[in-house]
């Protein structure tokens, strides 16, 4: 795969030989941002989804049991302190259990709030573990929408001869494209102005064989 390709050996083999062009490299980047997104994502989920189930089966436990801390057996306790973030409960005895649950009673404190796994939270993860980027993934498709957004907002400040002028050069854009598809011939996409006067053209040979018009002939 391009994002694990490394030497010029593995490039060859990821792209099948095909020439790399910019587009891939910013690709490429892409899928080894998703991959360590993807693992710091993946570890995010796990430890919130535990919290929540923790959380829950606490909430259940209390309900059940209510205050009596007699009623509470040894894994009741571990999920109600390990619920609080207690420290080293796996390694407590039952009356240290109860001993540190009762002072968590006692002083009132609530549990620490759980940042509870999303909707949007699992599509950043679905989205970190696809290996199909397209260009607007990228950084540099980020900043062309954002010149996108700049130039409406730039356009909505023109006055009508300026945006006149720039819906021109748009149109001359797309006739210079469709000219270069029909030819087979790549055109630059630069709209340039003509300065050409008649009096220019008159004195230009355009036939290439020296026959044109030249200055002061009657053109006979």
């Amino acid at each position: 795969m391009l994002s694990r390709a490394k030497t010029h050996g593995n490039i060859f083999t990821a792209t099948g030989g095909v020439h790399l062009t910019a587009n891939d490299i910013f690709k490429g980047i892409v899928l080894k941002q998703r991959k360590v997104e993807r693992e710091k994502l993946a570890k995010e989920k796990t430890v919130r989804m535990r919290q929540e189930k923790v959380a829950t089966n606490a909430m259940i436990i209390q309900a059940a049991k209510g205050g009596d801390v007699t009623k509470l057996t040894g894994a009741d306790l571990t999920t109600l302190l390990t619920w609080y973030q207690q420290a080293n409960v796996a390694k407590m005895k039952k009356e240290e259990k109860v001993a540190a649950w009762v002072d968590i009673v006692s002083s009132g404190r609530e549990p620490p709030s759980d940042e509870r796994w999303t909707e949007v939270d699992e599509a950043k993860l679905l989205e970190a573990q696809s290996d199909i980027v397209e260009m607007a993934h990228t950084a540099l498709g980020h900043l062309e929408e954002l010149k996108k957004k700049e130039l409406v907002l730039a356009a909505m400040t023109m006055s009508n001869e300026e945006f006149d002028r720039l819906v021109a050069q748009r149109n001359q854009l797309f006739v210079n494209s469709a000219v270069a598809v029909g030819s087979g011939e790549v055109q630059p996409e630069v709209t340039v102005a003509s300065t050409a006067t008649a009096g220019d053209n008159a004195s230009t040979d355009t036939s290439g064989d020296g026959g044109g018009v030249a200055e002061g002939d009657d053109g006979l």
